[in-house]
């Protein structure tokens, strides 16, 4: 797996090793043709319970347990226009050195998603303040996103996925001890080439 996040939002990407083979692969290494996936937000940490199950108090179609995300190319309209975004996608690595993923997919929402969450009242509003070892002050609080996979012909639960968030705001940042830094620009000389194309590169 992995994460990637900036100031504009989150990508996380997943990777099976296992194929799906009660969904005979689909084409490509994709399982769009004989599987249904759902993504979701989910308000709580689920617990690797069986998802939709009364019992269970984790129903799919209980907003104040789950917020859907579309795929990415399946998106309306009002979707794509909206300031928040979130969406998942599945691809297919080609790479020889990826031979033995068999499934991909990818996860992603900006900011303002996670906004319009705490907005909602669907994640906490007052996240818990903290302050780590250097000085820093930052919000943090937990995310959970679930993937659920379903056969598409008996519209059948196959098999899901859970992960969750930590994720953390600096709200403020102090000043350190150290000294104030100068930088000097220096020119770096080069052969004169007038028919080719030079790069040249250094560190410092």
């Amino acid at each position: 797996m992995v994460i990637n996040s900036d100031p504009v939002g989150f990508l996380m990407e997943a990777y099976l090793s296992t194929a799906l083979e009660e969904c005979y692969k689909g084409k490509n290494g994709q399982t769009i043709d004989e599987l249904t996936h759902r993504v979701f937000f989910t308000s709580r940490d689920n617990q690797h319970q069986t998802p939709n199950v009364p019992s269970n108090n984790n129903m799919l179609n209980d907003k104040k347990f789950v917020y859907e995300l579309p795929n990415k190319n399946k998106r309306t309209a009002a979707q794509l226009a909206a300031t928040h975004q979130g969406y998942w996608d599945e691809f297919v690595r080609t790479s020889s050195s990826d031979a033995q993923i068999k499934h991909s997919f990818s996860y992603e929402f900006n900011n303002p998603m996670i906004e319009k969450l705490q907005l909602d009242a669907f994640y906490d509003k007052n996240p818990a303040v903290k302050n780590d070892k250097g000085g820093y002050e930052y919000e943090e609080w937990m995310a959970y996103l679930m993937h659920t996979i379903w056969l598409t012909e008996s519209n059948t639960l196959s098999r899901w996925f859970e992960w969750y968030l930590t994720i953390r705001t600096y709200t403020t940042l102090k000043p350190t001890n150290t000294k104030k830094a100068s930088v000097y620009p220096v020119e770096i000389k080069v052969p004169v080439c007038d028919d080719c194309i030079m790069t040249v590169t250094h560190s410092g």
